[in-house]
């Protein structure tokens, strides 16, 4: 399976390729099912200084990663009093069945509003008796859910950490204020709440639960789904037509770049008039959409956790883009010793088995010896299988295959190799009768013979009786 520039080789016997072969069709039988992998893992390879070798590998994707930290937003204005309270009764069960497919997926709280000034949002002095409005707010840093806290609520009862987060916000008739909320600060501040402590090398899923739409005065030329919905998002400073303003295009791709997708469960889908034909549902697809993520209209038929976790499943599966990582103890550049074609994979739907390239390349001024590497795939920014490559450098590169032929094969290949390629005695033209001169060929053949015999190097007994008869032809002259 190893093409090799330069006579590299790799070290891998091949029944074994047998193997990696059936292995490969069994994944795509079963449609991806088990752990992210490299094929082959390890690999060994033996080359000399200034050569290289190709190796044709794969790289399996389940539909699932095995780790993930997952942000759910809530809408907590007046008119999502339901869906906070599916949230709080369903919030185990939605840990507990993404745990199920994903063990290592941790889960934050957040919940959002709008700005607490007109014309967002209540303010402080609103005349409803109401609390003012508010942006954004944290409720829960990234948690595995395990164990009780003691959750101070109007009396101190023990809770899971995500169901303590969920009760202590509340989403109380008339507010928000206006239609449009401030969904463009809860995705800003997804990616940028120092408080929020996202795992490094984890996929990032971001799950909103609400019924309308961002502000942005001129949303509708980057979404033709969506209307225009101004006066655009104030931003961080909390004023509006200044240079930190959130439009949703750029917040969005911001947030992508983050290597989050986005994905909402919309609620109230016809709550809210837009005109000219503008629906919640519509927008907030093609918002999720340009971030790789998905939407689902709450209906009440499933649970809300069941929703949650096929919308988790479906995000999941779309990946951006595969690219390729290399360290080592022993080379402080690593990655300069690699090729990888294509340089990168992707986009891809998983679960998927996709081919690609892997080129080693010793330096020529590499001292000799065995360096160890591994090989790191990274989709959407999230590690997802490693590979052990061994590199043994030797004076010369050694073939891990044993390669034998028969004395005829050897001679008829000889035979045919170009003049020079070999010592003129050991040519097959040399002991050729065709080879010899035209006068060699007239002689008689029992003198071709004698010479023959007399030229070479006799067995013992008859070496023994030469050797006394030319001492007793030597005592005679004497």
């Amino acid at each position: 399976m190893a093409s090799a520039a330069r006579k590299g080789t790799i070290s891998f016997p091949r029944f074994a390729w047998l193997a990696v072969a059936a292995v490969a069709l069994l994944a795509l039988s079963v449609g991806g099912a088990g752990a992210d992998n490299i094929t082959p893992n390890p690999a060994s390879l033996s080359l000399a200084p200034g050569s290289s070798t190709t190796v044709h590998q794969t790289i399996q994707l389940d539909a699932l990663p095995p780790k993930a930290d997952i942000l759910l937003a809530l809408d907590a204005t007046g008119s999502m009093g339901t869906a906070l309270t599916e949230a709080r009764s369903d919030a185990n069960a939605i840990v507990s069945q993404i745990q199920a497919q994903i063990p290592q997926a941790r889960f934050a709280v957040a919940n959002f509003k709008d700005y607490p000034f007109s014309p967002f949002g209540l303010a402080a002095e609103n005349g409803f008796g109401l609390p003012a409005d508010y942006p954004w707010q944290l409720n829960q840093d990234f948690t595995d859910n395990s164990g009780t806290v003691e959750c101070p609520l109007i009396d101190t009862v023990t809770l899971s950490p995500i169901e303590c987060a969920l009760n202590r916000f509340d989403a109380p008739p008339g507010s928000g204020g206006d239609n449009p909320e401030s969904y463009n600060r809860a995705f800003y501040e997804a990616s940028h709440d120092p408080a929020l402590h996202w795992t490094s090398g984890s996929p990032r899923f971001m799950v909103v639960l609400g019924d309308a739409l961002p502000h942005d005065a001129t949303q509708n030329a980057d979404f033709p789904a969506c209307p225009n919905t101004g006066p655009t998002d104030p931003g961080p400073d909390n004023e509006t037509g200044t240079s930190d303003d959130l439009r949703t295009q750029p917040t969005l791709t911001a947030l992508h770049q983050a290597n989050t997708n986005l994905s909402f469960v919309t609620y109230n889908p016809a709550g809210i008039d837009w005109g000219s034909g503008f629906t919640t549902a519509g927008c907030q697809k093609q918002l999720a959409e340009y971030t790789g993520g998905q939407q689902v209209t709450r209906d009440g038929t499933s649970s809300l956790a069941s929703q949650i976790v096929a919308l988790i499943r479906a995000a999941a599966a779309n990946v951006d883009s595969v690219t390729f990582n290399v360290t080592s103890p022993d080379v402080e550049n690593a990655i300069s010793w690699f090729t990888f074609t294509p340089p990168g994979l992707g986009p891809l739907v998983a679960p998927q088995t996709v081919p690609y390239d892997m080129t080693v390349t010793v330096p020529q001024t590499a001292a000799l010896g065995t360096y160890h590497f591994t090989v790191h795939a990274v989709a959407d920014g999230a590690e997802r299988a490693t590979q052990q490559v061994t590199v043994t450098v030797g004076q010369q590169n050694v073939s891990a295959l044993s390669m034998t032929a028969d004395e005829p094969q050897a001679r008829s290949r000889l035979a045919r190799s170009p003049p020079g390629r070999f010592p003129p005695a050991r040519s097959p033209r040399a002991r050729s009768p065709r080879a010899r001169s035209p006068r060699a060929r007239s002689r008689p053949a029992r003198f071709r013979r004698a010479r023959s015999v007399s030229s070479r190097r006799l067995p013992g007994p008859f070496r023994r009786a030469r050797l006394r008869q030319g001492r007793s032809r030597a005592t005679a002259l004497r």
